[in-house]
């Protein structure tokens, strides 16, 4: 990263402190996030059943293009980017704090791509855009603890099978 952009270019695109490729803090657990055809058809679904400009629409290709991100492939990571603000810009305006997590999500894959006077002017509209930092803390927070949950929840079921034959024996 730049140091000229300080703690902000240390961070991944949802405020996440980076640990490199494919990897993402969640608490004190580095966690892998993976694309999944999940994700995809989830995204698909959503753009047909709410539209392309949807806030949850945008939510997902947001999430999707922060998965690609995070897993190295930021070359499809970029449109789903640049999508997901274009959406927000347009139906949440140019201050609201989804919009400026896009604009800064944006800005640190471009800087990720060396392309860094679009990721600096990115990244300078993200910060003066005000209190983004604290509102997308509460959302890495918020999405870190659903993201363990689910995890959780899809550990519980190998649990409870491994859990009963184990009483078996």
């Amino acid at each position: 990263g730049n140091p000229r952009w300080g703690k902000a270019a240390q961070q991944g695109p949802c405020g996440q402190r980076r640990h490199g490729a494919g990897a993402k803090n969640v608490g004190a657990a580095v966690v892998t996030l993976r694309t999944r055809p999940s994700d995809v058809r989830a995204l698909a679904g959503r753009k047909k059943a709410l539209g392309p400009k949807h806030a949850d629409t945008l939510r997902s290709t947001n999430y999707l293009a922060g998965a690609h991100y995070e897993s190295g492939d930021l070359q499809k990571a970029e449109p789903l980017y640049r999508e997901a603000l274009e959406g927000r810009r347009e139906t949440l305006g140019a201050t609201h704090a989804d919009t400026l997590q896009s604009i800064g999500n944006l800005g640190m894959l471009l800087q990720d791509r060396g392309r860094l006077d679009e990721a600096e002017t990115l990244l300078r509209d993200a910060l003066e855009g005000g209190s983004w930092i604290t509102d997308l803390s509460a959302a890495v927070l918020h999405v870190a603890r659903k993201e363990l949950h689910d995890e959780l929840a899809d550990m519980a079921v190998p649990a409870k099978l491994l859990l009963s034959a184990v009483a078996v024996v």
